[in-house]
């Protein structure tokens, strides 16, 4: 194989479970051209990594998008190795004159019988990192038994740096906690990570998360003053990355800041509401714990909700502030 792509357009969180599959492949194809195809905001995640020739981004993926890439593809490559699996990138790639194409098991119909019907079929199913790797199997790719790895430009680090010291924070001196998540079924209330916060007077915080969380966190830091450094809405991913590097532990709802602690091998607390660990998106080889309640009603979905179903988010509410505390503990964190 002389020119192989590899295809995951998201989202952040999906695109770090590719790195151990990307790691692999290099190792088996050394010579080989390798390249990545992602949407362009997530771009940044794998845009250094060196096991990677070159790495390009799709935007809104129009007919005029589709049409471009498909040619694209079909003469520049060898291989396809797609780590997606939907609709999307099945358009990119089938058809006569593609190149041979290897994709990974998604589990999909599994996935729904447990979220619809509480039917588990997916006891002993690898998670998803393992999928990537276990489709490349066939190509000789061995997995190497490493985990996540994220790979920062001076930009991230210097913009990290920068934070961490105008909040007056020394390395490994604050704890991070991950505030936000895109569906409200995966969200911690703000109040327990407030109550998390007064429970630990001798700890420093950081918070994290996107723009659109910033309302959590402002919740968070008027009840606690002085308590925690607010950078929500103040970092790329990378530089989240990097802060997160430079912290002692992590709590974080399923979300990509999760995986990013995994990344940058910090200690991680997760906390699973309205998804399971069966749907293969647990922290990938990492000094964490999950925290998760077992209720007859989840999962209720197989990626997260707007609102709770039987509107009372019993799958976070129950998770207190005191177990996260101890989680912490247990991990040496505090």
């Amino acid at each position: 194989m002389d020119k192989i792509l590899i295809l995951r357009l998201g989202s952040a969180g999906d695109v770090l479970l590719t790195v151990p599959a990307v790691r692999a492949l290099r190792k088996a194809f050394p010579a080989a051209r390798i390249d990545y195809l992602t949407k362009a905001q997530y771009v940044p995640l794998v845009r250094h990594h060196p096991g990677l020739s070159g790495v390009f981004g799709m935007g809104p993926g129009d007919r005029g998008e589709i049409r471009f890439l498909r040619e694209k593809i079909k003469s520049g490559y060898d291989l396809v190795v797609d780590l997606h699996g939907n609709l999307r990138s099945r358009l990119l790639t089938a058809g006569p004159g593609m190149p041979e194409r290897i994709r990974v098991r998604k589990y999909a119909f599994k996935r729904r019988l447990l979220s619809f019907f509480k039917i588990n079929r997916l006891r002993g199913v690898p998670g998803v990192a393992e999928r990537c790797l276990a489709c490349l199997a066939e190509k000789g790719v061995k997995d190497d038994g490493k985990g996540l790895e994220i790979f920062p430009d001076e930009e991230a680090r210097r913009k990290a740096s920068a934070l961490m010291g105008k909040a007056g924070l020394a390395q490994k001196e604050a704890v991070a906690l991950a505030v936000g998540a895109k569906w409200f079924t995966k969200q911690w209330p703000a109040r327990a990570f407030i109550n998390l916060i007064r429970l630990l007077p001798q700890e420093k915080f950081v918070l994290l998360g996107s723009a659109g969380e910033e309302k959590t966190a402002s919740e968070i830091t008027a009840a606690v003053p002085g308590r925690a450094a607010d950078f929500t809405g103040m970092t790329g991913l990378l530089t989240a990355g990097e802060v997160l590097r430079g912290c002692k532990g992590l709590v974080s709802n399923d979300s990509a800041l999760m995986h990013l602690g995994c990344a940058v091998n910090i200690p991680v607390v997760a906390l699973f509401g309205s998804t399971v660990r069966e749907f293969g998106f647990f922290p990938f080889r990492a000094k964490a714990i999950v925290l998760e309640k077992p209720l007859s009603c989840r999962p209720c979905t197989t990626k997260g909700r707007h609102r709770c179903p039987l509107g009372t988010l019993e799958c976070l509410e129950s998770i207190t502030p005191e177990e996260v505390a101890g989680a912490l503990n247990k991990l040496g964190v505090v």
